[in-house]
């Protein structure tokens, strides 16, 4: 044993000591303040009055003072406690983080397939073809979960209030609830209707920039050597090392790894967006009002609602939807439902979803 630890006297050594102790079990993840604190005088108290008891023990007619000794056994005992605390908060830390789920998946098309935070190795590459497990619908995803959809595979992901889907031959890490790693492949966020202070931004990183929404519907396209990201609804901002460039609704921007910006139009019904709207996750349509359902189908369709006359969006609005729309398209489900009131859709306008008296 170092000789450091047969220094000092009173009860001011005695915490150095034990303080030394500690220091040479080496680093660990500290335990809550109080609890370290309430735990160290328990031990300190139970030690103090085991000293008392053998001074108490010692014969009264000595003169000769005995030679300070130490029981070291319980100062090893002591320390090894404290930090037993330490690797079991830290263990339990790290356990919860594991575990606790930051996404739910909502939808699945085709082949997908996950590896939970805890099989997963840390430079995101899987140990073997067997860890991969199928995806299925209410599969919960702990951090740092790595998907990967195969071609004509496709998940949906709920992330709190937030809509991730996932296209085919994608792979990407769910880092946190607001942090995605995307190495290839494509994302479609959509983070809600509406920007709110209080609500974290999302970010998804990928080999040529990172992302950062400030609202609301967007996509992010990782290839070898660029990153392309659209933007329907909102605006989204892409962080290089050097430079921020910002993107606007209706555009769509593409960095080259040497750092090229090139921009160009892009639609909110263009093409381009069709393979997310497949990924739309279903509408609980029992008691909705149909104007509501009558917005969701716009928004994920990326057109215009239109009404008629303010008498038909009044009706609309009062028009209480029953059934269910799973397992069909949005324009299946727009059409289904329609059947069931007594309104329809304008087929002569094809850049909108005008509704119209039937």
């Amino acid at each position: 044993m170092n000789n450091d630890f047969d220094k000092g006297s009173g009860d001011q050594s005695a915490e150095d000591t034990l303080n030394r102790l500690l220091s040479h079990a080496g680093e660990r993840q500290k335990a809550p303040t109080a609890l370290k604190a309430r735990v160290r005088q328990q031990v300190y108290s139970a030690w103090k009055q085991q000293q008392q008891s053998k001074d108490e023990r010692r014969p009264a007619a000595s003169t000769t003072a005995a030679p300070a000794t130490r029981n070291w056994g319980w100062l090893l005992a002591a320390a090894s406690l404290m930090v037993g605390i330490g690797l079991i908060f830290s263990i339990t830390v790290l356990k919860d983080a594991s575990e606790t789920p930051v996404a739910t998946v909502t939808k699945v098309l085709g082949n997908a397939w996950y590896i939970s935070g805890r099989e997963n190795t840390p430079d995101g590459n899987a140990l073997d073809e067997e860890d991969w497990q199928p995806l299925t619908v209410g599969r919960a995803l702990p951090a740092h979960s790595r998907l990967r959809t195969l071609g004509e595979g496709g998940v949906a992901l709920a992330l709190g209030e937030t809509s991730v889907r996932v296209d085919e031959r994608t792979d990407v890490v769910l880092s946190s609830g607001e942090t995605l790693a995307l190495t290839r492949g494509q994302l479609y966020m959509d983070t809600g209707t509406h920007a709110s202070a209080h609500k974290p931004a999302l970010t998804v990183i990928t080999a040529h920039g990172r992302t950062r929404d400030i609202g609301t519907q967007f996509l992010v396209h990782a290839l070898p050597d660029s990153l392309a990201v659209a933007v329907r609804e909102g605006s989204v901002d892409i962080h290089r090392v050097d430079t921020t460039i910002h993107t606007r609704a209706g555009e769509r921007v593409s960095v080259s790894e040497t750092g090229t910006v090139t921009r160009e139009l892009v639609s909110t019904d263009a093409l381009a967006w069709n393979w997310a709207i497949a990924l739309a996750p279903s509408f609980e349509i029992e008691n909705a009002k149909l104007k509501d359902f009558l917005v969701w189908v716009s928004r994920e369709l990326g057109k215009p609602l239109i009404f008629a006359s303010p008498l038909v969006q009044q009706e609309c609005a009062l028009t209480v939807l029953h059934g269910n729309i799973d397992n069909l398209s949005l324009y299946e489900a727009l059409t289904t439902v329609l059947e069931t009131t007594r309104f329809r859709l304008d087929t002569n306008s094809s850049d909108t979803i005008t509704i119209v008296e039937g």
